[in-house]
């Protein structure tokens, strides 16, 4: 996704558009909690449906008001604006954020460190997930892209890169991916094919820092991507990670990477058949990522906000987030009801690799779009 500032005066417009009117953009007063989502509408629901009311019944004297940015449109803007309020001494315009600007706060500094004391749940999460970014953020749920097949068609999925992309060459017409630019799911399958061709020092720098001097490795996995194009179905690549579902769904193709909780989602809901199944490749896998939230550092109501993010630890919470948004749960499967232990099965929901970061990522799209369609 894109990201640009927009002015202050339309920021204030959009959030209230976004908001439905329910609150400004400043943290509240008194103990009202201030969240700021972005995301598409499923995570608006998920809080306003779910996450909101029962954080509320199990702490009434505390309320929330949830700010909402689709496709996080507002998100560069916000950023600005905590850093601003940090740099001015004044009220952060929020108190908790679930966004793609939770990393970069952490790392500026602008997200405050965890309290481990306040937020006894932490104890259930993995330890690793808390370490690329200082301890300044939570990750609270989980999706990463895999491999969907229609097995009526494959009876045997590959199960490295190398496999796959031999399978594709074989079988033309048979798979595709959506136009990076489109959709995280061909995002993955873009920096997945660039890395498998990349030296593992220069792979593993693409996903923690900007360096341009490693962009002259991708060459090689370029060249692949567009050697792939006569075999693509229909040779073009469709626009989003949901018309590649749908044609996985209408078995015009038989393979396409996929993000996993878009996946199963459908499955569950019926849009996709019995008959897709799902696998994780190797060498390198396809990325993954856990969804962080963090609380801004000069948060006036931290100790609310601590309630909150316990609260989304909460075994109940994660069964719901589970249930409601197919998301890999932030805590062992085990602390999860028996109904949803074996939800993702065949799948490592906590080995996710992660993909390169902003900027390297925004480089790649754009020499696909120059080299490969």
């Amino acid at each position: 996704m894109t990201k640009k500032t927009i002015p202050l005066v339309a920021l204030a417009l959009a959030v209230l558009t976004a908001c439905g009117g329910n609150g400004g953009t400043a943290a509240g007063g008194g103990n009202t909690l201030t969240v700021y989502v972005s995301g598409d509408v499923n995570v608006r629901d998920l809080y306003q449906k779910t996450l909101i009311p029962s954080f509320e019944k199990a702490n009434a004297d505390i309320k929330v008001n949830l700010v909402f940015s689709e496709h996080g449109q507002n998100d560069s803007a916000m950023l600005n604006r905590l850093g601003a309020s940090v740099k001015t001494n004044s009220d952060a315009p929020f108190d908790v954020v679930d966004s793609g600007i939770v990393k970069n706060a952490a790392r500026g500094q602008l997200a405050d460190t965890l309290d481990k004391s306040k937020i006894p749940n932490l104890a259930g999460v993995n330890e690793q997930l808390l370490v690329p970014v200082d301890h300044r953020a939570m990750p609270y749920r989980g999706s990463s892209v895999v491999l969907a097949y229609d097995s009526t068609k494959v009876a045997t999925p590959p199960k490295t890169m190398a496999e796959l992309l031999a399978w594709i060459k074989a079988n033309p017409g048979k798979f595709t991916y959506n136009s990076p630019n489109t959709g995280g799911s061909g995002d993955a399958f873009l920096n997945t094919v660039l890395t498998m061709h990349m030296d593992p020092a220069a792979a593993q720098k693409s996903s923690q820092a900007y360096d341009k001097s490693i962009q002259t490795q991708w060459d090689k996995g370029l060249a692949e991507l567009k050697s792939l194009t006569p075999m693509i179905y229909q040779n073009v690549y469709p626009n989003g990670n949901q018309e590649v579902l749908n044609l996985l769904g209408k078995g015009q193709i038989a393979m396409a990477p996929v993000w996993s909780d878009q996946v199963l989602a459908a499955k569950q809901s019926g849009l996709i058949g019995e008959s897709v199944k799902l696998a994780q490749i190797t060498d390198p896998p396809f990325s993954g990522s856990p969804t962080y939230v963090g609380v801004a550092v000069n948060s006036k109501h931290k100790d609310q906000a601590a309630k909150f993010l316990d609260h989304l630890l909460k075994p109940e919470t994660q069964a719901e987030i589970v249930r409601k948004m197919s998301g890999y749960p932030a805590i062992g499967a085990d602390k999860l009801p028996a109904d949803l232990q074996d939800k993702f099965k065949g799948l490592d929901t906590t080995n996710l690799r992660a993909g390169f970061e902003t900027q390297t990522d925004a480089d790649a799209k754009q020499a696909w779009q120059k080299t490969v369609p």
